[in-house]
């Protein structure tokens, strides 16, 4: 693929930068600049499920996983009826309390929340054939991997920029206005991957998580070498087993 080079804020917002771009990266940055209406009507749900969805689809790469499908994604839950009979494998909570629990699959991810619709966070994530953003009683539902549909982002360092996808992202740096700045592997400069929390659990060798929740860590060459190894090493579990925390 070739590359060249492509003008982009930094992540400051004060100052444009020139950095080495693929082909693929330029386009993008290019159709992005010409649907900024679209992007303006985002927060409308029709949108979201249809000319928005659409245009990231044409630069998704590989499948949600645990560790990045909270980050900037589209997805239709179908409904279930209730939560699984084992402790959720994450729980997020705002203000002391339990605001969704997740489990997950083989295949997908089980959520129950009172929360669904645009605007989960950084993502869109509609239930059932619901059309509008639901409050009120907890209800459930599962998406398989292959459901989500990443809002793609051009992350950059000093040196080059690179598109976010299912193959290279591993967590999530919060930011203004729901969004997040995707952890990608590859980018040079770790002091911008500041805000990832690393959790190990040493009782299961596939286990290593990214998660932006709560703690906070800067996310070393190590750490990144250690990651990959991990993922390498899960691929070729069996993929019929339930993956935990």
């Amino acid at each position: 693929m070739s590359v060249s080079a492509i003008t982009l804020p930094s992540f400051s917002g004060e100052t444009a930068i020139t950095v080495n771009a693929s082909t693929e990266t330029i386009k993008f940055f290019e159709e992005s600049k010409q649907n900024r209406r679209l992007f303006a009507l985002a927060d409308e749900e029709t949108m979201i499920q249809g000319k928005l969805k659409e245009f990231y689809q044409k630069y998704q790469k590989g499948l949600a996983n645990r560790n990045n499908f909270f980050v900037n994604t589209i997805a239709q839950f179908t409904k279930v009826k209730s939560r699984p009979r084992r402790k959720p494998d994450y729980v997020s909570t705002k203000n002391g309390k339990v605001s969704s629990e997740y489990w997950y699959t083989s295949d997908g991810v089980i959520r129950g929340s009172k929360h669904w619709g645009a605007g989960i966070a950084s993502c869109d994530w509609f239930l059932g054939n619901q059309k509008t953003s639901m409050y009120g009683y907890k209800q459930y539902g599962k998406a398989n991997w292959s459901d989500f549909i990443q809002k793609t982002e051009i992350v950059h360092d000093s040196e080059k920029a690179v598109l976010s996808n299912f193959e290279n992202t591993i967590g999530g740096i919060p930011k203004k206005h729901g969004f997040m700045t995707p952890i990608v592997i590859g980018v040079n400069d770790e002091s911008d991957l500041a805000a990832v929390y690393v959790q190990k659990d040493e009782s299961k060798r596939q286990s290593e998580q990214t998660h932006y929740f709560g703690k906070a860590a800067v996310l070393s060459s190590a750490a990144k070498s250690s990651i990959k190894q991990e993922r390498s090493i899960d691929q070729n579990k069996s993929k019929n087993a339930d993956v935990a925390l």
